[in-house]
């Protein structure tokens, strides 16, 4: 029996053969697209090599502080909340 293993993520930019025990020291960043080494990424226990997709550096970059992104979500459940008001103003 082989037990060689070889893995690939769905992404193009990185792969991982790990055929010959090799340690994997960096990969590709899906944000800004440049190498860089493992400790640069987060820690994430089911992504490639045990890191996120994108480095510390492109996720801090994605958040503006004191901005929340509003979902389709939020605004439904606050229009359910105005009506829920609204009816129970009516009921008095």
């Amino acid at each position: 029996m082989d037990n060689s293993r070889s893995t690939t993520q769905k992404s193009s930019a990185f792969e991982i053969i790990a055929s010959e025990g090799e340690k994997i020291e960096s990969r590709i960043c899906s944000g800004c697209g440049i190498n860089k080494p493992l400790d640069e990424f987060s820690k994430e226990k089911l992504g490639v090599a045990g890191r996120k997709a994108k480095c510390k550096e492109c996720v801090n970059s994605s958040y503006k502080p004191g901005v929340t992104k509003i979902t389709s979500t939020m605004i439904q459940q606050a229009l359910e909340a105005a009506a829920y008001r609204i009816l129970k103003e009516r009921l008095k």
